[in-house]
């Protein structure tokens, strides 16, 4: 074996310690991170001239198998709005006991005029995420708002 291949062998087996070490650490430490979904809300054009500052944002999330009503997994509400906004839901946001955020979910987002958190009323105005459903841990989860009530 001649200098330069056992040098060459000696760096393989150094990258390859070097790199399993990383790839370890970061999967430890990949346990530990809070699992989050972020993105941006924008507003439609044909609807951004009737967003006034007294709407509230509510960003929705629900598991992707659960019905269309009945509580969110989460929920984060959102004032003093500048659109585009960019939005991030964690574990926080979750609000019943024994939840946690994980899985496939679907994200809505909801201008609302009044501030309630319930049912759509005229003049409130919805959207999601065209890619739904999603992976908790995942960004980019963009969100226009493009329809009214």
């Amino acid at each position: 074996m001649t200098e330069y291949t056992r040098l060459g062998s000696a760096l393989v087996l150094a990258t390859t310690l070097l790199w399993g070490g990383v790839a370890c650490q970061k999967g430890e430490s990949a346990k530990k991170v809070p699992q989050t979904i972020s993105g941006t809300v924008t507003v439609a054009p044909e609807l951004a001239k009737d967003v006034t500052p007294t709407y509230i944002l509510f960003v929705v999330v629900r598991a992707a198998d659960a019905p269309p009503f009945g509580p969110p997994m989460a929920a984060k509400r959102m004032t003093n709005l500048t659109f585009p906004v960019h939005y991030s839901v964690s574990q926080a946001d979750v609000f019943l006991e024994g939840v946690t955020l994980g899985g496939k979910v679907n994200v809505f987002a909801k201008l609302d005029k009044d501030g309630n958190a319930g049912p759509p009323e005229p003049g409130d105005m919805e959207g999601e995420h065209k890619g739904n459903p999603v992976n908790v841990g995942q960004s980019g989860v963009d969100i226009v708002i493009d329809k009214i009530h």
